[in-house]
């Protein structure tokens, strides 16, 4: 019997290695790998957005923590003006918060022929010697100090318009703001403006641009004015208004504000303002010029 079974299973063994030995894996199939890779590629790419979803989060969440504190400093009484850029103790002297960094959701303006043929108009009608126009003083602006004279830089800095007094004069240009594009009416009178840089300069005159709304949205504005003119390059500074205080206070507001112009003496009285009542409702550059010469004169 014992030798019976011993040769039974030695029988069986043999017929388990010589099956182990036919066996042939199955073939490859390039589909199914290809989906596989695919899968895996994909499942990567959703990680990596996360990851960039949550890091851009926290950039916003540290920019809006530092713009808050700034409101703050700029909602101080008169009386109490800071004397240096109001950034987070535990910010770097060297490092500061660039508040307009682009905004990657936003893109410039992609100008088509309707806005090229507008351009070309618009920017000779700024810098034309048309007849001065009558002063828009929709607010009561003229003959009167600005109730608000202080606003943000680009970097965090306090900008105060009455730095100025007793130096020079200053021509404070409100622009419309990005409300989900770049106006072509803004872009066109920066251009405008910026190649008259010298003439200000020779007037004892400070321009300053404002731009009211979100500060990621800058970049765009300057990405689109240098796509209507090849050799513009920016003159004067770009002051934030980020919550509309501004624009609230002079009581301009529109989508997000109607574009208006402000001369104001060395004493820092307005003497002049233009309140547009449409985008392509500004004054030109040639009036603003002319407007100085008679205070200057004056």
């Amino acid at each position: 019997m014992t030798i019976r079974y011993l040769i039974l299973g030695a029988v069986a063994g043999l017929a388990v290695l010589g099956g182990c030995a036919r066996y042939t894996p199955p073939p490859r199939d390039p589909e199914l790998e290809a989906r596989i890779i695919a899968l895996e590629n994909q499942l990567a790419a959703e990680r990596a957005a996360r990851i960039e979803r949550e890091n851009t989060a926290q950039r916003l969440a540290d920019t809006e923590a530092q713009l808050a504190r700034i409101v703050q400093v700029l909602e101080q009484s008169d009386s109490a003006k800071p004397t240096e850029t109001p950034v987070a103790p535990d910010t770097p002297a060297t490092a500061p918060v660039v508040l307009t960094t682009p905004d990657p959701r936003l893109t410039a303006a992609a100008w088509g022929n309707w806005h090229r043929n507008f351009y070309k108009k618009f920017v000779a009608k700024l810098d034309e010697a048309a007849a001065t126009p009558a002063p828009k003083d929709d607010v009561g602006f003229i003959g009167d100090t600005l109730p608000q004279t202080r606003f943000l830089g680009p970097t965090g800095e306090i900008v105060d318009l009455d730095s100025f007094r007793g130096e020079k004069n200053v021509v404070l240009v409100f622009m419309r703001g990005f409300s989900g594009s770049v106006c072509i009416g803004c872009s066109t009178q920066m251009v405008s403006l910026a190649r008259h840089a010298d003439d200000f300069a020779h007037r004892d005159t400070q321009v300053l641009i404002v731009y009211p709304g979100e500060a990621s949205s800058v970049p765009q504005f300057i990405k689109a004015v240098q796509s209507l003119d090849g050799g513009f390059e920016l003159p004067y500074p770009i002051l934030l208004d980020v919550n509309l205080k501004a624009v609230k206070s002079f009581m301009i507001e529109g989508s997000l504000a109607k574009p208006t112009s402000l001369i104001i003496d060395k004493q820092g009285v307005v003497r002049w303002a233009y309140v547009g009542k449409r985008f392509d409702d500004r004054p030109s550059t040639i009036t603003l010029l002319g407007e100085l010469d008679r205070l200057n004169s004056n």
